[in-house]
């Protein structure tokens, strides 16, 4: 598998939500960081018209994608096999008010666990 390009900045809250997700399903991934100033301009975006972070480019599936949510749910629609962050069981999944689309209820929440118990 290749490894994903991850568009983000230090400090910029909503790639590391995408980081959580990369790691959690063990993704090969690369996290290019980009300045504030460059992200309305090309070259970055021709990745995001946005021109916000994040954004990623996955040479597995040749795709660009961009907003944290829908990248996290790519993610774990695409890479999740093992069943790690999310239930197969169809009635579990959920519309959830932060992105307003359709998603696997125990991503969120195990995300705010890991969260929760590394900093015990």
């Amino acid at each position: 598998m290749q490894r994903i390009m991850l568009y983000s900045h230090p400090y910029s809250p909503n790639p590391w939500k995408v980081v959580l997700t990369l790691e959690e399903l063990n993704i090969p991934y690369i996290m290019k960081f980009v300045n504030f100033t460059e992200v309305k301009q090309e070259p970055y975006t021709l990745i995001n018209p946005n021109g916000r972070l994040p954004a990623i480019k996955d040479p597995n599936r040749a795709i660009k994608l961009w907003e944290s949510g829908a990248i996290v749910k790519y993610l774990i629609d695409t890479y999740n096999k093992e069943h790690r962050m999310a239930t197969t069981i169809p009635h579990q999944r959920t519309i959830t008010p932060s992105n307003g689309c359709i998603s696997r209820y125990p991503a969120r929440l195990l995300i705010t666990a890991r969260l929760r118990d590394s900093a015990i």
